[in-house]
């Protein structure tokens, strides 16, 4: 199903390519392009990045694993690499390969695994290009939950009420005494989503579900969490320059998937100065450098925002900041080429935004009485989207790749 999915959108694009005489964005003006390596080409907001640069005349290449990522398929990028995973041993070499013979400016990791696997290796990879990351031990402790919230209760921000269980007998014993539905979640980020069980029974199930899934040996067992009631996510998002932070975001999700918290599907930018001061204060603790978003639920039993995590890359929803005003990606490449950032909280903050042909799709399958409101925004001018008229071929394959997935899905479930 795969191949043929594959070249039923390669005679598209290859239609679309003809048609709209695609080409790279590049500097005409007889200089030399700076050049950007943008690993994890198939999630959504590294395309936001590759068209973000792409149209500041910045040579983008992106390197995925599969030919199909979207951001191989769109008109800014410069050339699509496809490579190894970054959770297998040779994903370095390959990078210093690629660096080497593309002569690679700025090197931005987008996924967890990638970005990780970067700031582990920087002793391989400095000499050959600019990476803006903080070091990796700070990354290592904003991606572990239970040091964050450790963290975050020397700071006074609140958070919810967690267990950590030491063994599985543990988790039997400490399940009868709970209120549900409770929430499962990995210690560290990079792993599979949140589970919710509903009683004792689904969380033993749930519990050794998760632990199997990904392997997680019994010192390093998944936490335990009370479950927040929200009816919206709060997030803050900055940009860093050596600990002192020069940009900054904030938006509210109203609509995600999968329902019960995940990946952004409608969201609309805010400004809220205590979501602001908690997350600088968590990123001033961390002596942050680069991107980082901080994300809160707003607690329904006391009107409190609480830290669900930090996740220290690119996050998710960036399309929304991108659209609201905030260049993110060029910023980075800004400071890799050496400019000292002033301070800005300047964006709009009264932007809704979402994307139509993918995330929305999925979360009208899990909650269809959003149809209405879904397609209201849809046909709503005010609502910004993902979608480019000039680079519509990527549109084409997220289209294409949702429906496969939903419908995948529906046949399993029957």
């Amino acid at each position: 199903m795969r191949s043929n999915r594959r070249r039923i959108f390669q005679c598209i694009r290859h239609a679309y390519d003809l048609f709209c005489g695609c080409a790279c964005a590049r500097a005409d003006n007889g200089e030399e392009s700076l050049k950007a390596l943008v690993t994890d080409a198939s999630y959504l907001h590294t395309l936001g990045i590759v068209r973000c640069l792409g149209k500041r005349g910045i040579d983008v290449y992106a390197l995925g694993e599969h030919g199909t990522d979207l951001s191989f398929h769109s008109r800014y990028c410069r050339e699509g690499i496809i490579g190894p995973s970054p959770k297998e041993d040779k994903y370095v070499g390959f990078l210093v390969q690629t660096l080497k013979s593309r002569k690679i400016d700025t090197l931005i990791p987008v996924g967890y695994w990638s970005t990780e696997t970067i700031a582990r290796n920087r002793t391989r990879l400095d000499p050959l290009t600019h990476i803006e990351l903080a070091k990796y031990e700070s990354i290592r402790l904003a991606a572990s939950k239970k040091r964050t919230y450790e963290m975050a209760e020397r700071l006074g921000i609140p958070h919810p009420t967690t267990i950590y269980p030491r063994t599985f007998v543990e988790v039997r014993e400490i399940s009868r005494n709970l209120e549900y539905p409770v929430v499962i979640k990995p210690l560290d980020e990079g792993y599979s989503s949140v589970l919710y069980p509903r009683n004792p029974r689904e969380l033993s199930e749930k519990y050794h579900e998760m632990c199997k899934r990904n392997r997680i040996p019994e010192n390093s067992l998944p936490m335990i969490q009370e479950y927040i009631i929200a009816d919206s996510t709060f997030s803050f998002s900055a940009l860093y320059q050596d600990g002192v932070c020069k940009r900054i975001f904030m938006w509210k999700e109203t609509r995600s998937y999968p329902i019960t918290g995940g990946s952004s599907t409608f969201s609309e930018s805010i400004y809220d100065s205590e979501l602001k001061e908690y997350g600088l204060k968590l990123l001033d603790e961390l002596n942050w450098h680069g991107v980082a978003h901080v994300e809160f639920k707003l607690d329904g039993k006391d009107n409190k925002l609480k830290l669900m995590e930090i996740n220290p890359k690119f996050w998710a929803s960036l399309d929304v900041a991108l659209q609201a005003g905030v260049d993110f990606p060029f910023l980075v490449c800004e400071i890799a080429n050496g400019v000292r950032l002033k301070y800005s909280e300047q964006y709009d903050r009264c932007m809704r935004f979402h994307w139509p042909l993918s995330q929305e799709l999925k979360h009208i399958m899990q909650r269809p009485s959003s149809i209405p409101k879904v397609l209201a925004d849809t046909f709503n001018p005010k609502v910004k989207s993902n979608i480019q008229l000039d680079d519509l071929a990527p549109h084409l394959l997220e289209f294409v790749t949702t429906l496969t997935v939903l419908i995948t899905r529906t046949r399993l479930l029957h």
